[in-house]
């Protein structure tokens, strides 16, 4: 294959390695699709100006692809390379959804991913707190429930007026959770029933919610009108105690927009790390016009 690019049957030490550079649980996907025979591709090129890899492994609703190099994207080696993988795992009709992540820190790699017909989800992140000490508890005047079934359209409104700007600035609708009460009641009772769901409360009005997922934070949204006034903070320190104390993990792992920089310098200044630069994309090319 070109210039070192080689096909290889089990990854390396280096492979995992450069894996982790995305976040440290696609080098756990990757030795364990590689275990389970669910690998369908793993190319490493090993080369003086840049190393590369790519995994591509296939479950059972969904195919994904792992891309990351030690310095970008080579202009050429790669793309016939990529645009066959794409091609070769299209099925027809598609009855899989097919994800390319990348390391974030390649940015001709993710320019070319999406000329192919991918899309920017996120482009962030993954951070993890873990061998210090819980935050201090404060008293922030907030009173701490689960989900209040009867006040869902505060929820949804909460929801959307949190992310709006993101969701407006990325083509999306800014109105989705009010548009689907149905369907964020119910994900949001999901969980609740499994007790990670907590909704904090000012006088009566919701100002914020925390969503967690095992030792993953995967959701803190305050509301716009309650923002820089300290509540962030407040039920940040909550959600990381309930983590770390109620339920004993032994680290905290959360997502993060890599543009959202005010919400990277309050989970710095919580202690949170960097652990990997993700860039995530889902295969959804336009229709031509006829």
């Amino acid at each position: 294959m070109n210039r070192g690019i080689a096909s290889v049957t089990r990854p390396s030490p280096r492979i995992l390695e450069l894996a982790r550079w995305i976040y440290p649980q696609a080098a756990e996907l990757i030795a364990m699709a590689c275990k389970s025979g669910t690998m369908k591709t793993c190319l490493y090129q090993n080369h003086p100006e840049c190393e590369g890899v790519f995994c591509l492994i296939e479950q059972e609703h969904f195919i994904v692809g792992f891309l990351a190099f030690s310095k970008d994207m080579p202009d050429e080696d790669w793309r016939e390379i990529l645009k066959n993988q794409v091609e070769n795992h299209l099925p027809d009709p598609p009855s899989s959804e097919l994800c390319f992540t990348l390391y974030g820190r390649n940015p001709r790699a993710m320019q070319y991913v999406q000329s192919l017909g991918f899309r920017l989800d996120m482009h962030g992140l993954l951070m993890h707190r873990s061998g210090i000490e819980p935050p201090d508890m404060h008293d922030s005047g907030l009173e701490e429930t689960g989900l209040v079934v009867e006040r869902i359209n505060e929820f949804c409104e909460l929801l959307d007026q949190s992310y709006a700007d993101q969701n407006q600035a990325k083509g999306w609708k800014v109105d989705w959770h009010t548009s689907h009460i149905t369907a964020t009641k119910e994900k949001l009772s999901a969980y609740e029933k499994n007790d990670s769901l907590r909704s904090y409360w000012k006088d009566e009005i919701l100002v914020g919610v925390c969503l967690t997922s095992g030792p993953y934070l995967s959701d803190l949204a305050v509301h716009p009108r309650f923002q820089n006034q300290g509540y962030g903070s407040a039920i940040l320190a909550r959600c990381i105690r309930r983590l770390t104390v109620e339920k004993g993990m032994p680290e905290v792992r959360l997502r993060v927009p890599l543009e959202n920089e005010k919400a990277i310098q309050l989970y710095q200044h919580f202690g949170f790390v960097e652990a990997g630069c993700f860039a995530d994309h889902t295969y959804a090319p336009r229709k031509q016009a006829h």
